[in-house]
């Protein structure tokens, strides 16, 4: 899966359609089912059209929607097998559940990042409805698992024997740093944690599972002081490593995908203070995937609640013009409204937008006390505000810089409740806003007229193509085509213009009686006007190369930005658990005493390698006797140490109890 924060809006707009309709369906009968009648059949209906949606989900690739629609479908089930009520609390759930599909898909064709953990909230009660434990956030969340950590420039080679050795020794130091930091949670037991996965990232040659154990080292660094909180998770972690270290002589691995997003979780949900900790949300993109604190996905159908917000908004706009004119008489009602409307906007799941309305409320309480306090630069501030609103209030996400937007907007509002005298208003971001929302509506008529002209030509070609006689029609579309390439070349999509120029080329020819039929050309033709319609409905959401519809294996997925590796540092040794581990020869990493670490830059790509160039002179494969290559190597595990192995166990044994439950309840659901 790649990065889902800058999705492929083609394959969406194809068939966002039909998931809606399928949704809507499935609502419906999920409704009828609080009837009184075959309550469990009406389930089943709902069942079966979310299933369709399902199947149209998977096409996008979209994993973060597809596993929260995963969960609503097990609801479901359970309701139809009767295992859980059908009343009002569990078919409110089930439609909440599938309003929010919609409204999530509705916003990322408007722009909005792909952000499956905005329906953690929700995907909770779906889970716990069922009697299962809460869920992991990771269960939404969907790093680009392709990223690759490549090997460093400098690292030793391994032959299998030295690899191995290496791999029981760091295994070893590994499991001592863990039982001691579940004793006291002292960084030298991290440091020795994190020792051991980067002797396994050097000695590794599977670039999937170097890139685990590099990993691992940046989920190490996020125990440094670690939340009470968050303590057991952290050790269920821990022993899941341990557990994948000790499958690590048994052959070739298969990368443990689940553990891996696991950690990237981890790592994304906590500040990035270490070296490697910035190395790795800059890789994957850690923050564009993880939301603002609080933003979920509207629970109610988003079209007609914004529509109901803009009425709303509306009015408030026109009652403080009416202040402005009439004064304090009109303040107290304004305020009311203001406040009513500011708890309205909640049901939206828009952290900021609330935000900028609560600072706005508290600005006119203030100028309540006082009306006489108005002003011209009151007025205007306040005016832009309110723009600012209105731009919020799009079937998208505010844009990325619009918290920066409201931190301007209000620390001016709360600076003329000081009394200050404010700087000229700059060409604010919320004017910029305003005149985008304008832009965009203003390219939605244009799309729409676009699309109708294309309807007719479409039409006429049709028929011309079933029945070759039909020819007169053709030379009719002369002027829709004219109308189309004059709304392109306003709107200065010049590929699609050269597109349009072609397809009337060949259909003046066609129009001729002498012209012969040619298959291919007419195929062409229709995969071009196809093209074009596919890329006139996604031109308001996203600007990709006609060329792409034409040809998708056009779209070439970016190598990732460069940036630096941190370089294993020179530290202390740590005291040797066993002799293997003193042959390693590995120094052990730590955090350094001043904050500071030198690291080489190199560039990491998606399944490939790339240079880099640490001095690793120190790091040479561990001595291994030719007659002992073949020996297990004694390991003496102390009493506390193996009960916490038992009990790492039986955990193990209970996930793996639960996890059998939800594949006989769902057999088709290959989650690791």
């Amino acid at each position: 899966m790649t990065h889902a924060n800058e999705p492929d809006l083609g394959p969406l707009t194809w068939v966002k359609s039909e998931i809606s309709q399928a949704l809507s369906r499935a609502a419906d009968s999920l409704k009828a089912a609080i009837e009184p009648g075959d309550r469990s059949a009406k389930v089943q209906f709902a069942q079966n059209h979310l299933h369709q949606a399902s199947g149209a989900l998977s096409i996008v690739g979209l994993d973060g929607l597809t596993a929260f629609g995963a969960a609503l479908d097990l609801f479901l089930a359970a309701l139809v097998r009767g295992e859980l009520p059908i009343d009002e609390k569990q078919i409110s759930l089930g439609c909440r559940a599938l309003a929010s599909i919609g409204n999530y898909l509705e916003e990322l064709v408007h722009g909005a990042a792909d952000q499956p953990l905005r329906l953690l909230p929700l995907y909770r009660e779906l889970v716990t409805a069922r009697g299962e434990a809460e869920p992991s956030p990771a269960d939404l969340f969907f790093p680009d698992l392709g990223v690759r950590i490549p090997k460093r420039e400098g690292t030793p080679e391994f032959d299998a024997a030295q690899r191995q050795q290496q791999r029981r020794n760091m295994r070893q130091r590994f499991q001592r740093g863990f039982v001691d930091w579940m004793r006291h949670q002292e960084t030298a037991n991290i440091d020795a944690m994190r020792a051991a996965l980067a002797g396994l990232e050097i000695s590794e040659d599977s670039p999937g599972m170097r890139t685990m154990w590099w990993v691992g080292q940046a989920f190490i660094d996020t125990l440094i002081d670690l939340p009470a909180d968050e303590l057991p998770g952290a050790k269920h972690l821990l022993s899941r490593i341990e557990a994948q270290l000790r499958r690590a002589g048994d052959g070739p691995q298969v990368l443990p995908e689940r553990l891996l997003r696991e950690m990237l979780y981890r790592i994304a949900s906590r500040p990035a203070v270490t070296p490697i900790q910035q190395a790795a949300h800059k890789a994957w993109q850690l923050d564009i995937l993880v939301p603002e604190a609080g933003a979920v996905v509207s629970e109610l159908p988003i079209g007609p609640l914004l529509q109901e917000l803009h009425t709303k908004l509306t009015h408030i706009k026109d009652e403080w013009n009416t202040f402005g004119e009439q004064g304090a008489s009109a303040l107290s009602e304004f305020t009311s409204r203001l406040e009513a409307f500011t708890k309205s906007t909640a049901s939206l799941g828009r952290p900021v937008l609330y935000r900028l309305l609560s600072g706005m409320c508290r600005f006119i309480i203030w100028l309540s006390a006082n009306p006489l306090r108005y002003s011209e630069p009151i007025a205007l501030e306040f005016a832009t505000a309110l723009l600012l609103v209105e731009a919020a209030l799009d079937h998208g996400l505010p844009e990325p810089g619009f918290q920066t937007q409201v931190g301007d907007a209000l620390s001016r509002l709360e600076a003329l409740a000081r009394g200050e005298k404010l700087s000229a208003l700059p060409t604010t971001a919320s004017i910029k806003s305003a005149r985008k929302q304008q832009e965009k509506e203003a390219l939605a008529q244009v799309s729409h007229e676009i699309l109708s002209s294309l309807a007719a030509i479409e039409e006429t070609l049709d028929s011309f193509f079933r029945d070759h006689s039909k020819r007169a029609p053709l030379e009719n579309l002369d002027a829709p085509l004219h109308q189309i390439e004059g709304a392109l070349t306003m709107l200065g999509e010049t590929d699609a213009i050269t597109l349009i120029r072609e397809a009337g080329a060949i259909i003046t020819r066609l129009a001729h009686d002498d012209t012969p039929i040619d298959d291919a050309e007419l195929t062409g033709l229709a995969r071009r006007f196809s093209a074009l319609g596919f890329f006139i409905q996604s031109l308001q959401y996203s600007r990709m190369p006609i060329a792409n519809y034409l040809d998708p294996k056009t779209s070439v997925k970016p190598k990732l930005a460069l940036f630096d590796l941190p370089e294993l540092p020179d530290l202390p040794e740590i005291p040797a658990i066993a002799p293997e581990v003193e042959k390693a020869g590995i120094t052990q990493p730590s955090r350094p005493s001043d904050g500071v670490e030198t690291f080489p830059a190199f560039e990491i790509e998606t399944g490939g390698r790339a240079n880099v160039s640490p001095d690793l002179s120190a790091l040479t494969p561990p001595a291994v006797d030719p007659q002992s290559k073949a020996a297990a190597v004694s390991t003496d595990i102390d009493e506390e140490l193996l009960c916490i192995f038992i009990e790492a166990a039986r955990e193990q044994l209970s996930a793996i109890h639960q996890h059998l439950t939800q594949l006989h309840a769902s057999p088709s659901n290959h989650d690791d």
